[in-house]
């Protein structure tokens, strides 16, 4: 009986070793997650270039201050694919809808936005896994 007792409290030893291990491991991945996370926002928010991102539910999800200087936004004011449609008059992702039947193939655009002619290149960008 003390056999079968002192093997079940090494057991429970192990499994609250490898648990507080898996923890720990886990903690180290979410952190290296948000330092990655943070240089990619650094790396897109620091760009010249603007940059507009769209989810495959066309909501925008990442727009940089260089996009927001083209397009004359308030850092605050929220970007939609309905103020994108009324600014440019048509929606730049829309010209992307057929790409897979061209993979590879960037669309090019110039449009004019005010007064300035802004030369767009629209391409998707697609997750290994599907």
């Amino acid at each position: 009986m003390k056999r079968a007792l002192l093997l079940v409290v090494a057991a429970v030893g192990l499994i609250a070793l490898a648990a507080n291990q898996t923890a720990e491991l886990i903690k180290s991945l979410r952190g290296q997650m948000s330092a990655e996370r943070q240089r990619l926002e650094l790396m897109v928010k620091s760009l010249p270039d603007g940059v507009i991102m769209v989810d495959e539910h066309d909501q925008v999800f990442v727009i940089n201050p260089a996009a927001r200087q083209l397009l004359h936004l308030p850092p605050d004011t929220p970007v939609s694919t309905r103020y994108l449609q009324d600014t440019l008059g048509f929606y730049p992702f829309d010209l992307v809808r057929g790409w897979q039947a061209k993979e590879g193939a960037i669309v090019r655009e110039e449009i004019q936005v005010w007064e300035r002619i802004l030369h767009s290149m629209v391409s998707p960008v697609i997750q290994a896994s599907r």
